[in-house]
């Protein structure tokens, strides 16, 4: 997106800066076309009187680039060679490569090495040419500032003479929507229009205004100079005629057509004339009667005395059709005492003394020219007026319209803050979830982990029960050791009494077999002694084992638990964050919900206001067919008077003419008689 670019350029003398809005970048033909277009406007605008028009043409672009000031490269401005050097806010100036700006442009590069600061000023999109404390450019390019626009961008604002004024709000209307009345200019382009606010002139060309069908446009005759009704008074025996104005009721789509603010509108154009004298009123004697148009004719065509030409002009302005006759130019020239070809205030009265119905016609119509142009003023304010409600009614509209973005970018927001808030649920539904699982699994670990306790345990009681077997049965092995020797002395004891008490054998060899077999019996049992002493010390050193495997079992899921325990901790961390993400969702989604009610709301009322727009464009174009329908009237009356009149005033030129015979023939004849009289006499 190309956003808010600043260009300036300097046109006869003074520096003339732009600000510009764009919705995409532009390339870079398309920006040179159009600020040549912006800026060519800009020097017929600005055109001194007695000076030949500036052709603007461009040389080059410079950018102000500060991309290298965190690197410590050098900043400053840079030919635009590329459209990706366009940034938002971005600063150009344009060089011309007409040599009558030389001068100026090498005065605006001695302030290179500073880089231009920028103000903020209120937030405002007119035109500005004094200088006020408005964000602004303090030092320019080697050759001036400006803003340039594309087929993309859209001037917001300007400023003449040198200081840059930047307007913090966008522009109100871009890409083809309805464009403000008040002193605006739209310049088409293939792409998207432009429009510009001109200080200069305040020309107004509205090209996205709704057609209406009943908007009529009215123009006069080309030979029709004064516009008048038919108000005669009640003591004049006739009507006095009006000029034929042609009334056409557009059916399609057109509408008046404004060609610029200095320039007077189509309904008004040479149809008024310029009236420097009070009307002496309806009722005025005939002496203020001549005054007034005596008056009226010399001030229109700026002299003391009225000549031939400019009499039969002026009756052929106001479509009296005897202005050529041979009758007028005789009795112009009976009332011309001095011979010079003119008429002054005596003479003339004298010429309108003879002509009583052309003097009345005249004056009557002049003396209408006032309410007929008054009513045409009033149907202009009405039409003017019905422009600007449509305007507002475009404005209305656009912002209906921008409601529904909002809406639709409220919706969004709504449906991705609750798709937001479902995937937070369902990850807090899944961590809560896995939580469960892992106090199962602590919970089975430390059940396991308290059965392998309780192993070792009983695995140590059984060592020492086995350990207190083995050191009795070792004490039992010892007795019979030492008993089994204490019955190998005496066995051999008994053999040497056998030897020495032969006498006593047989006593003794019974004793003895009862000794030797209860050696026997000794020996056996000391070796199961020593047996079950191997087997217990077996049994022992397989239980230290399976003591030692416990224990580093038990160990393990020690350390298996409290990676559980920390795992859990941390998930209860997340359920909670996610818990505080979800009432931000939930904050979050409220706010937004409110302010989709209040867009609604918006909405409800710009759209009760369209419509009381509509009954006012209703109203407005009953009173517009109401004026045109009198108009349609006073044209009909017109052309009937006309009618009327036509043959009342050839009728009066005849009797004059025929009057003029008469006392030709009468002077004629007087002098006969008289010289009869004088020769009977003689």
């Amino acid at each position: 997106m190309a956003g808010l670019l600043y260009v300036a350029a300097d046109i006869y003398g003074q520096k003339v800066n732009l600000q510009v809005d764009g919705v995409k970048v532009p390339t870079l033909p398309e920006l040179y076309q159009t600020i040549q277009q912006l800026f060519s406007n800009e020097c017929y605008v600005l055109r001194p009187p007695g000076t030949t028009q500036q052709q603007f043409s461009i040389e080059k672009v410079q950018i102000y680039s500060d991309e290298g000031k965190e690197t410590g490269q050098p900043v400053g401005w840079k030919d635009l060679v590329s459209s990706s050097q366009l940034k938002p806010r971005a600063q150009l100036y344009v060089f011309q490569s007409d040599p009558t700006v030389e001068e100026s442009q090498q005065k605006i590069s001695r302030h290179l090495s500073r880089k231009p600061s920028l103000q903020v000023a209120p937030a405002s999109a007119t035109v500005s040419r004094s200088v006020s404390a408005a964000q602004r450019i303090s030092t320019p390019p080697s050759s001036g500032a400006a803003y340039a626009g594309t087929s993309s961008l859209t001037p917001t604002s300007r400023n003449y003479g040198g200081d840059y004024y930047p307007s913090s709000l966008p522009s109100p209307v871009t890409g083809g929507n309805t464009a403000r009345m008040n002193n605006d200019v739209v310049l088409g382009s293939e792409v998207s229009p432009i429009r510009f606010r001109s200080a200069a002139t305040g020309a107004i060309a509205a090209s996205s205004l709704t057609p209406r069908s009943y908007r009529s446009k009215i123009t006069t005759s080309s030979s029709v100079d004064v516009a008048v009704t038919s108000r005669t008074p009640s003591t004049s025996t006739f009507n006095s005629p009006l000029p034929v104005v042609q009334h056409s009721v557009l059916s399609s789509g057109r509408t008046l057509s404004h060609s610029s603010a200095t320039s007077k509108p189509a309904l008004l154009q040479d149809s008024k004339p310029s009236l420097t004298t009070k009307h002496p009123g309806e009722h005025a004697a005939p002496a203020e009667k001549h005054r007034y148009l005596y008056h009226l004719i010399t001030s229109k065509y700026g002299t003391r005395e009225v000549e031939l030409d400019h009499l039969r002009t002026f009756l052929e302005d106001h479509h009296f059709g005897m202005a050529s006759t041979i009758a007028l130019a005789d009795l112009f020239a009976r009332c011309d005492a001095d011979g010079n070809g003119k008429l002054n205030s005596p003479e003339l009265s004298a010429l309108f003394t003879m002509l009583p119905t052309l003097m009345d016609s005249l004056y009557f119509r002049l003396l209408d020219a006032d309410d007929y142009a008054q009513l045409v003023a009033q149907l202009h304010r009405e039409q003017h007026q019905l422009d600007a409600i449509l305007t507002s009614q475009s404005s209305l509209a656009s912002q209906v319209e921008q409601f529904r973005r909002d809406l639709d970018v409220q919706s969004t927001t709504m449906s991705r803050l609750a798709d937001a808030s479902e995937e937070t649920l369902l990850q807090l539904s899944e961590q809560k979830d896995s939580i469960h699982l892992m106090e199962q699994e602590c919970e089975r670990l430390r059940h396991e982990k308290d059965a392998c306790t309780d192993d070792a345990k009983r695995q140590s009681a059984l060592i020492d029960q086995t350990k207190a077997a083995h050191a009795d049965t070792k004490r039992k092995a010892e007795q019979a050791e030492a008993f089994a020797r204490q019955s190998q002395l005496k066995l051999t004891s008994c053999e040497d009494r056998v030897k020495e008490l032969q006498r006593m054998l047989a006593r003794v060899q019974e004793e003895c077999a009862e000794q030797f077999q209860f050696v026997e019996s000794s020996t056996r049992d000391a070796a199961n002694l020593r047996q079950q002493e191997a087997d217990f010390a077996q049994r022992e050193k397989e239980l230290l084992q399976g003591l030692s495997v416990r224990r580093d079992r038990a160990q393990e899921l020690d350390v298996h638990v409290q990676r559980r325990r920390q795992q859990a901790t941390e998930h209860r961390d997340a359920v909670q964050r996610l818990e505080r993400e979800l009432q931000e969702h939930s904050a979050h989604k409220i706010a937004e919900e409110h302010k989709l009610q209040r867009i609604h709301q918006s909405e409800q009322e710009v759209n009760q206001q369209l419509s009381r727009v509509a009954g006012t464009i209703e109203s407005q174009e009953d009173k517009l067919r109401a004026l045109e329908e009198k108009i349609q009237q006073f044209n009909e009356r017109r052309m009937a008077m006309e009618q009327k009149e036509r043959p009342l005033l050839e009728q009066e030129l005849m009797l004059r003419s025929h009057r003029d015979a008469l006392d030709q023939q009468e002077q004629r004849l007087k002098r006969e008689v008289g010289s009869l009289f004088y020769g009977i006499t003689e």
